[in-house]
């Protein structure tokens, strides 16, 4: 037997092998699993067509393969961070940046399908849903196209074109549309509605009124065509200017 310094000794080592560590002292960490998220919640996410994911794919210079997986991974509730730090192979380490343009492309996909549902249950309760429309809507990249598609087709309360209309000009308006009719064959056709309608002067039948009416209908055709609307948005982009004017006491720096 040792002694009773040494016992006392081999005593201690013992002890200090299987004793907790002191505090403020470090230890090595063990590999742990990531973390995950506290209860990652499905959401709705926009299915991305195969030509959007290429298109982001090539906007991102990343595979089409990641950007389905960021993609998917989003819409198991994942956040932009989470994903970043833990889930690099099934997104080919993309940045966060660049996943949170793939998230907003995925909300825009969303809302998109949302809105076009909305849309096409409504004009099936009317009974104006045809498969050709039905086909283009669905076929609508962005929501602004969608309501340049819908905007021919939706119902809209008692205006000044529908009045008209009730007058007998839609004729007159459609032959000017398509530019089948020149001023005298105008007056004749405002004429010829003027006559069928049976309308008294009092509720607008005269041939100026109708002139006026049918100005209405042309101008309410123009707002709701998509070939217009387009048009217009692109020479708002060409040509647009923004002016800014400073409001005092509003510059930054001043309060």
């Amino acid at each position: 037997l040792a002694s009773g310094k040494g016992a006392s000794k081999c005593v201690y080592m013992k002890r200090s092998a299987t004793a907790p560590a002191v505090s403020g002292t470090k230890r090595p960490k063990a590999a742990a699993d990531p973390p995950s998220e506290r209860a990652p919640v499905a959401r709705d996410a926009g299915i991305l067509s195969a030509a959007a994911v290429r298109a982001l794919a090539s906007d991102l210079d990343a595979l089409p393969t990641h950007v389905e997986g960021c993609v998917r991974l989003l819409a198991e509730g994942h956040t932009v961070p989470f994903i970043a730090r833990y889930r690099q192979p099934e997104t080919g380490g993309m940045a966060p940046p660049l996943l949170r343009r793939i998230d907003a492309a995925s909300r825009d996909a969303a809302s998109l399908a949302a809105r076009c549902d909305a849309v096409v249950a409504a004009l099936r309760k009317t009974d104006r849903l045809t498969a050709q429309l039905e086909a283009a809507l669905r076929a609508a990249p962005t929501l602004a196209a969608l309501e340049d598609v819908y905007a021919p087709h939706k119902s809209k309360p008692c205006s000044l074109a529908e009045r008209a209309r009730a007058l007998g000009c839609e004729p007159a308006a459609q032959a000017m549309w398509r530019a089948t009719i020149d001023d005298s064959g105008l007056s004749q056709a405002l004429r010829a509605a003027a006559a069928g309608s049976g309308a008294r002067s009092s509720e607008g039948g005269t041939e100026a009124a109708l002139r006026e009416g049918t100005q209405k209908v042309l101008a309410e055709m123009t707002a709701r065509s998509p070939a217009v609307r387009e048009a217009a948005r692109g020479a708002l982009r060409r040509c647009a200017l923004v002016k800014c004017t400073a409001v005092a006491g509003k510059l930054s720096g001043s309060g």
